[in-house]
């Protein structure tokens, strides 16, 4: 199997070429997809990545593709690759694993070329127009199970694999790629399109002469055929009875998940139920008058703020101190958007500092730019307004190391740690 990078080294270079190896003596550019991404592709998509097979001849591609910045900061790529040919099915168990450790060899500058390149690499020339086609799979196990030697996907001009989570969204990476307009997007391609025996095999014609004819007398003959007729009922049945266990096994797993999501959607109205009836307490200028009189008549600020809050505000103030240090950023923002209705000056800074982080890393004057605009929405109790403060005192230059691989799947706390921010 080959090891190859190409792409753009983002410390030094602004154009995409081979990283690893150095030299191509062999012909190993027959086996990249060069100038795949888009030169207009929006910022917030630095840090994605996605995966894809390609076939170039007798070759099978398998990559990682990560989005990143050049060296003067234009958005490009960088592609982890190992190319095997079809003569090599079955000799690797985990090919995704293998690219992973591809990509952390050269992160540890600690990259070995494997011993089974070839002399030369002859692909010669494809005839006749091939789709490309998009999967999106839902985990990393469904992913690895893709990614092995199969003749099927010669079929295709490339299989590109994005992370279903990022389907129908502004940041789904496919969007990054020049010929996204030409994509087809399949959901069934292991049931659908993986390697099936559909050639029928040549029958063979043989051919008896006189003098090689075998006489079986007939009651040997009628106990054979009864034996035959034996056995295939015998399969026929336990083909049935497996059939039938299997099918029994995929009924009660669906009902139990059935009743998962019934006990979650349960749970979802009782907590809309709640919100609505806080929310009408809110809107009522009366029981807002009650409430503070009951709790301060003589009109005076709480020492104990939090027990001055409805069940709405208690959430809300829940998700902006410890809440959201677990939830990814498409979380986070998923959840501002359910209390968009409350308006809440609090909530409409969080939304900012999301917009913010995402730039991926932001520079030292949006930050400050952002603490300015932004300190009348400020409570100090907030997670991220601890954040943000703290963001403001780093170096410039330090900052523009910071770069995250797919931040917008990380969750506040490891975006955090990798900013150096502790609590």
């Amino acid at each position: 199997m080959i090891k190859i990078i190409y792409g753009v080294n983002e410390r030094i270079s602004s154009d995409c070429g081979l990283i690893f190896p150095q030299q191509d003596t062999i012909g190993l550019l027959n086996l990249v997809q060069a100038g795949i991404i888009k030169n207009d592709v929006d910022e917030a998509m630095v840090g994605m990545h996605f995966f894809s097979i390609h076939c170039p001849g007798d070759f099978f591609v398998f990559s990682k593709v990560n989005i990143v910045k050049d060296r003067i900061k234009r958005v490009s790529h960088c592609a982890f690759m190992l190319a095997a040919e079809s003569k090599e099915k079955g000799y690797y168990d985990d090919i995704l694993s293998d690219i992973k450790m591809l990509e952390q060899q050269y992160a540890d500058n600690k990259l070995i070329q494997s011993h089974t390149v070839p002399n030369t690499v002859k692909i010669g020339k494809d005839i006749g127009y091939k789709q490309t086609v998009a999967v999106y799979y839902h985990n990393e196990d469904e992913l690895r199970e893709y990614f092995e030697i199969n003749e099927n996907y010669k079929q295709y001009a490339a299989v590109y694999f994005i992370d279903i989570r990022y389907q129908n969204r502004r940041e789904n990476p496919l969007h990054v790629l020049k010929k996204y307009d030409k994509i087809s997007e399949i959901s069934e391609l292991k049931k659908s399109h993986k390697v099936q025996n559909t050639q029928k095999k040549p029958r063979k014609i043989i051919k008896i002469t006189n003098k090689h004819i075998v006489t079986i007398p007939m009651g040997i003959a009628l106990i054979c055929l009864c034996l035959i007729i034996g056995i295939a009922g015998g399969i026929a049945g336990t083909l049935c009875y497996q059939k039938y266990i299997s099918n029994n096994n995929q009924t009660v797993a669906l009902r139990n998940k059935l009743n998962e999501k019934q006990i979650e959607i349960d749970y979802i109205i009782r907590e809309n139920a709640a919100l609505r009836d806080s929310i009408s307490k809110i809107s009522n200028p009366a029981n807002d008058l009650q409430l503070k009189t009951a709790i301060n008549p003589d009109n005076k600020d709480s020492k104990d703020k939090d027990k001055d809050k409805t069940p709405v505000d208690q959430v809300v103030s829940n998700f902006l101190k410890t809440d959201c240090k677990k939830m990814t950023l498409i979380d986070i923002q998923e959840k501002i958007k359910s209390f968009k209705a409350l308006k809440v000056k609090n909530l409409y800074g969080f939304a900012n500092f999301i917009t913010l982080i995402a730039k991926n890393p932001p520079t030292k004057q949006q930050i400050t730019d952002f603490v300015r605009e932004n300190q009348i929405n400020f409570n100090d109790n907030d997670e991220y307004v601890k954040f943000v403060k703290y963001l403001n005192t780093l170096d410039a230059d330090f900052l523009k190391t910071k770069n995250m691989f797919n931040i917008y799947g990380k969750t506040l706390e490891e975006i955090e740690k990798h900013y150096g921010f502790s609590d």
